[in-house]
C-alpha cells in the first residue's frame, strides 16, 4: 500500500488535536459509538494485520495496542511514533531489505482518527480501572500511606524477564488528601514500594521528556484543592493559587506553595502525605536562590514587597523604600532590612503573622544575622543621633545622644532609649509623628513599659537624690537603691532607699509630663496600706 504524506499529517495533527497530552481520557468511560466507528476503521485501514483487534493481542507483527503499548500514547512524541510509524518501520519489499515503509494509514478524517484511539483506549481503560481497583487495597497497606481510595489505575511500567524486575505504577485518588502514585518494583518476587504525590510524580524527568508514572485520572488534575487541608495543617497564612513539586528526602516531600498576595513557602509533606501529620512551612524568602528549594513560582522582588511594605507603613511612614532585604528568621520571628531613599536605613521584624514587631535601627542590627548590608551602618548611627539630641532637647531633655535603642513603633510614634555623653543618666522617649515629645529618666523609664539597658540603675541615683532634696530640703538620704513599683492610668512610682539607711521615699512620675509630681515617706505608705508600698531591704527595718 502507497503511503500518503498529506494522509499522516493530518492523522497525527488530528489525534493530537483531539487528545492532547496528558489525557485525562484514560479513566474516563468511552462512548460506545465512538468505539464501534474506531474499532470498524481499525480492521478496514489493515491495522488488525500487526497489532490485532482492540483488546484481542498483537500478533508476531506488532503490539497489542491496547495493553503493554497504550500507556505511553499519551506521550504527544510516542503518539506520532506509533501512528506515524517511526518507531517500528517494516519491510515491504523482501528483496530489497534498505527499502521500508511506514505503517500504512491511510488519509482519515480528524473524527475518524478520534474514533480509532477511543476504540483502543476503551478497552484499555475500563481494564485498567479494574485492575487498579482491586489491587490498590493492598498496595496502600503494604506502602504504609494511608489512603481512603475512591479510584484507582493501573500502569505497567517496564518488565525485564532476564533480570526478573517488573515495575508498575499505580495512581490513586484519595479522599481528603493529595492524589498519589504508588511505584512497585518487583524483583525476583521481593517487593519495594515508593510513593509520590501527583506533582512529583507529574514533574518532567531530568531529560525534559514526559514522567511515564504522571497521573492521569481526572479526579486528581485540581492538585492546589487538594494540597489545602496540608496548608491549614502548616499554619501558614495562605490563600493558595499555585503548587511546584520540590524534590524529596527520606523523612518529607517539599512542595513550593505560591499564596495570594505575592506571599510564598516551602511545604514539608509527610512522606506517607497524611494530611493529618506535622506539615511544616517555611517562608520561600528564606530559601538560598539557586538552592534546590528555591521558590519561583512568584518573583522574590515581588515577596519581599508584599512582606516589608506593610512593615514600613506602620513602622516608618516617612521611608520611601529603596532597597529591601531577608535577613533571617529567629524564634518565631522575621527579620528584614529597609533601605529608604533619604539615605537612612533600619530593620523591622514581623511577628508570626506577618505583622510589625519591633523596629531596629542599624546602629543595634549588628547582631541579627551580622547586621545591615544595604547602607552604611555607621554614618546612619551618627545621623540619627543628632536627630534624637534635637528632639530630646526640645522637649526640654538635654542629652547629647551617644547611641540609642530602638523600642517600639506605631503609626503614631516611635519609643527609643538614649545613651547621653554629656550625663551619665540616659533616658528613654516617647517621640510622637505630631506634637511634643516626652522624655523619661531611667529612674523612671519603666512607667513607659520599658527599662532602661544602656546605662546603669547606678547613675540614676543623683537625679533622684535631687528631685528629693526638692520635696525634702533637709533631708540628708542620698539615694542608693531604686525599684520601680508600677503604674496606673496617671503616674508610675518608684521607691528609693537611702544610703544612711534613713526612711526611704515613693516618688510619682506623671506619665503625661515624665515630671515628678509628689514624693512620699515609705512610713507613711506603710500606715495607709498596711506596710505593702515599700520592699528594698532597708525600707523594711522603719
Amino acid at each position: 500500500m502507497k503511503l500518503r504524506v498529506m494522509g499522516l499529517v493530518a492523522v497525527a495533527a488530528a489525534l493530537l488535536s483531539a487528545l492532547g497530552v496528558g489525557g485525562s481520557a484514560w479513566a474516563q468511560a468511552p462512548d460506545a459509538a465512538a468505539v464501534a466507528r474506531g474499532s470498524a476503521l481499525f480492521k478496514s485501514l489493515g491495522c488488525e494485520s500487526c497489532h490485532g483487534a482492540p483488546g484481542a493481542g498483537g500478533t508476531r507483527k506488532g503490539k497489542d495496542l491496547s495493553a503493554s503499548a497504550l500507556p505511553r500514547i499519551a506521550d504527544a512524541e510516542v503518539q506520532l511514533s506509533v501512528f506515524m510509524g517511526k518507531s517500528h518501520p517494516f519491510v515491504n519489499d523482501r528483496s530489497d531489505r534498505s527499502s521500508t515503509l511506514t505503517v500504512p494509514i491511510a488519509t482519515v478524517s480528524q473524527q475518524q482518527a478520534a474514533d480509532i484511539l477511543t476504540a483502543v483506549r476503551g478497552v484499555y481503560s475500563q481494564t485498567r480501572l479494574d485492575q487498579g481497583r482491586a489491587e490498590a487495597p493492598a498496595l496502600i497497606a503494604a506502602s504504609g500511606a494511608p489512603c481512603t481510595m475512591t479510584e484507582a489505575l493501573y500502569n505497567p511500567i517496564s518488565e525485564d524477564k532476564k533480570a526478573k524486575t517488573k515495575v508498575d505504577a499505580y495512581e490513586l485518588v484519595c479522599s481528603g488528601a493529595v492524589g498519589r502514585v504508588i511505584i512497585k518494583t518487583d524483583t525476583a518476587g521481593a517487593a519495594a514500594y515508593e510513593v509520590r504525590d501527583c506533582l512529583t510524580a507529574s514533574a518532567p524527568q531530568a531529560d525534559g521528556s514526559s514522567n511515564p508514572v504522571a497521573c492521569r485520572l481526572p479526579a486528581n488534575a485540581d492538585v492546589v484543592a487538594q494540597l489545602k487541608p496540608y496548608v491549614a495543617n502548616s499554619g501558614a497564612t495562605c490563600d493558595l493559587k499555585q503548587a511546584r513539586a520540590l524534590g524529596s528526602t527520606a523523612d518529607a516531600t517539599y512542595i513550593e506553595a505560591a499564596c495570594a498576595g505575592d506571599r510564598g513557602y516551602v511545604l514539608g509533606l509527610p512522606k506517607t502525605l497524611d494530611p493529618t501529620k506535622d506539615v511544616t512551612a517555611r517562608d520561600c524568602l528564606a530559601q538560598e536562590p539557586g538552592a534546590s528549594t528555591e521558590c519561583k513560582l512568584i518573583s522574590r522582588e515581588a515577596m519581599l514587597a508584599a512582606a516589608v511594605d506593610p512593615l514600613v507603613a506602620v513602622a516608618d511612614k516617612a521611608c520611601a523604600i529603596k532597597g529591601r532585604r531577608y535577613v533571617a528568621a529567629s524564634q518565631g520571628d522575621t527579620y528584614y532590612e529597609v533601605a529608604c531613599a533619604s539615605g537612612t536605613a533600619f530593620m523591622v521584624a514581623a511577628d508570626f503573622r506577618g505583622g510589625l514587631k519591633t523596629k531596629v535601627a542599624c546602629a543595634n542590627a549588628e547582631g541579627i544575622a551580622g547586621g545591615c548590608t544595604l547602607t552604611d551602618a555607621k554614618a546612619i548611627q551618627t545621623a540619627d543621633n543628632a536627630r534624637y539630641a534635637a528632639l530630646a532637647k526640645a522637649a526640654g531633655y538635654d542629652c547629647a545622644v551617644s547611641g540609642y535603642r530602638p523600642l517600639a513603633a506605631t503609626e503614631q510614634d516611635e519609643t527609643v532609649e538614649m545613651a547621653c555623653s554629656n550625663r551619665a543618666d540616659g533616658a528613654v522617649a516617647l517621640f510622637p509623628k505630631a506634637g511634643a515629645a516626652r522624655v523619661f529618666n531611667c529612674a523612671a523609664a519603666e512607667t513607659t513599659g520599658y527599662r532602661c539597658s544602656l546605662s546603669s540603675p547606678e547613675a540614676t541615683y543623683p537625679r533622684l537624690t535631687a528631685v528629693l532634696k526638692r520635696a525634702y530640703p533637709a533631708t540628708t538620704c542620698q539615694v542608693s537603691a531604686s525599684r520601680f513599683i508600677g503604674v496606673t492610668p496617671e503616674a508610675g512610682f518608684v521607691e528609693v532607699a537611702c544610703a544612711d539607711k534613713a526612711p526611704g521615699y515613693i516618688v510619682q512620675y506623671a506619665k503625661a509630663t515624665a515630671q515628678p509630681t509628689e514624693v512620699v515617706y515609705c512610713s507613711r505608705m506603710r500606715s495607709e496600706a498596711g506596710g505593702a508600698a515599700c520592699t528594698l531591704p532597708t525600707n523594711l527595718l522603719k
